[in-house]
């Protein structure tokens, strides 16, 4: 699969747009990460950690990782 860049801000308006309930906090070093229910799993507390900058997801249950593309 060929790696992709996007900008950090169109990333955060494409998961604002498909995972509304997703909610924006600080990461490791001042990145972008978005917080949501895991898509993989029945999940009733956000467990999903989405970074901006890298594209990329993982959830701190499942371990499930997902690029953006599998997100929407």
């Amino acid at each position: 699969m060929a790696s992709f860049k996007m900008d950090p801000s169109k990333v955060a308006d494409l998961l604002k747009k498909y995972r509304p309930e997703a909610a924006l906090r600080s990461g490791h070093g001042g990145t972008q990460e978005y917080l949501f229910l895991c898509p993989f799993h029945p999940d009733s507390t956000p467990s999903f950690s989405f970074n901006v900058e890298k594209g990329t997801g993982m959830c701190f249950s499942c371990h499930a990782t997902a690029h953006l593309s599998k997100l929407i």
